[in-house]
């Protein structure tokens, strides 16, 4: 089975990143194939641009980070989001990768039709 765990923390050695590290490991070892999106060491822009309110229909494209990481969420059977919880929500980190990433033709149209609504969302402090 295709995974994809995308995870969202400035520090290497932080508990949020050992839990994708160890759940990483778990998958390997039970001969899962997966991909990780580390998000702050990717150098995910994690900010909207006005290009990206128009609708693609227009002519205007997805930038290349969202559109490979667009593609390898479509190509996943399982997301598997990680992040700690700051001020009671997510990094505006993966706020910006969701948006930008799970959307479609236009900021409100999903990307990925009913496989957003079946995600699975990990938090860690």
């Amino acid at each position: 089975m295709q995974h994809l765990i995308v995870v969202a923390h400035p520090l290497e050695d932080s508990i949020t990143m050992k839990m994708a590290r160890t759940f990483a490991r778990e998958l390997q070892q039970l001969g899962h194939n997966q991909k990780n999106h580390d998000l702050y060491r990717m150098r995910f822009n994690p900010v909207m641009g006005a290009h990206e309110l128009e609708p693609r229909s227009v002519g205007h494209s997805a930038d290349a980070d969202v559109a490979q990481a667009q593609e390898d969420v479509r190509a996943a059977a399982v997301l598997t989001m990680v992040y700690p919880l700051w001020w009671a929500t997510m990094p505006a980190m993966m706020k910006g990768y969701i948006d930008g990433c799970l959307r479609g033709d236009s900021p409100t149209k999903p990307a990925l039709g009913s496989f957003a609504d079946s995600w699975t969302e990990s938090a860690a402090y």
